[in-house]
């Protein structure tokens, strides 16, 4: 029988989604990186993604940012959005202003980051499915979520088996090289120093490590054809962030936005009114 989620756990999950989202803007506010604390920079880079491109030859990215209250007035209303959302997750159109609103950061965010990172890509993605008119498409949409959560480890996995990294025990003392020298450097006599230097004197304990979180990104496949292992797999995917945070001095905690498409929230295939008769008005 076709399940669908309810009004009321959609509802949850939207609070849940956008209460993740406002603490992730807190956290942009107290590390000066929203729009109008990057004191109107000029250097941009945006490679070769059309997208960044059309942004910097229209010259809206600059425009937003030169000017101080425009900024805080972009960023002021994803504050306001966020919240609002909270407390009224069936107005579907302050999801829709606050997903382009939040797009525009993203793209300036990387524009003057002179950076494309990844761990914004999530708070984009993840309120799209709330655009939904009804809780089956709505339902549909969040489990679309769930198999890219799944796709983004799985084709981690697939990278380091046929890029043969996998099989390189030089690869996790390469990254741990790569991206903490400077830290060892500057900050010689720290607890967090003593442990780098002891996997740089023991480089098989490393590699046993690496192949671990290798094989954590390889269990998401599971979820491809059973939702039995989800909770399991929401671990799997903290653990290895907290590896990367401390191994490769990389921060990806926003990424677990996503998470909430493994949550195994109660789905019903019966309620008071049908799926299709809960519209959601604009």
């Amino acid at each position: 029988m076709e399940q669908w989620y309810s009004t009321n756990i959609r509802h949850t999950i939207t609070r849940c989604v956008f209460v993740f989202i406002l603490l992730s803007l807190i956290y942009h506010y107290v590390s000066h990186t929203l729009l109008h604390q990057l004191q109107a920079p000029v250097f941009q880079f945006a490679f070769i993604d059309p997208m960044y491109i059309l942004f910097s030859i229209s010259g809206l990215s600059s425009f937003i940012v030169q000017h101080f209250w425009l900024a805080l007035f972009v960023d002021s209303c994803m504050f306001i959005g966020a919240l609002l959302i909270i407390l009224f997750p069936q107005k579907r159109f302050l999801i829709i202003l606050f997903s382009v609103l939040y797009f525009i950061y993203f793209v300036i965010y990387n524009l003057y980051g002179m950076h494309h990172t990844h761990i914004l890509v999530g708070i984009l993605l993840a309120p799209l499915p709330f655009w939904a008119s009804n809780n089956t498409t709505f339902t549909y949409l969040w489990s679309a979520l769930r198999y890219y959560t799944l796709c983004i480890y799985s084709l981690a996995f697939f990278w380091k088996v046929f890029r043969h990294s996998l099989f390189s025990p030089d690869q996790p003392m390469a990254v741990l090289k790569d991206n903490l020298t400077p830290y060892i450097y500057f900050h010689p006599d720290t607890t967090q120093t003593a442990l780098y230097q002891f996997f740089m004197q023991h480089p098989g304990l490393l590699y046993i490590f690496y192949l671990f979180a290798v094989a954590m990104e390889g269990f998401f496949l599971v979820g491809f054809f059973t939702r039995r292992f989800d909770h399991a797999l929401i671990t799997a995917g903290i653990l290895i962030h907290i590896g990367i945070l401390f191994f490769a001095d990389a921060f990806f905690i926003e990424i677990f936005i996503l998470y909430f498409s493994l949550i195994k929230f109660p789905m019903s295939a019966k309620e008071t009114h049908s799926p299709q008769a809960v519209e959601y008005t604009i």
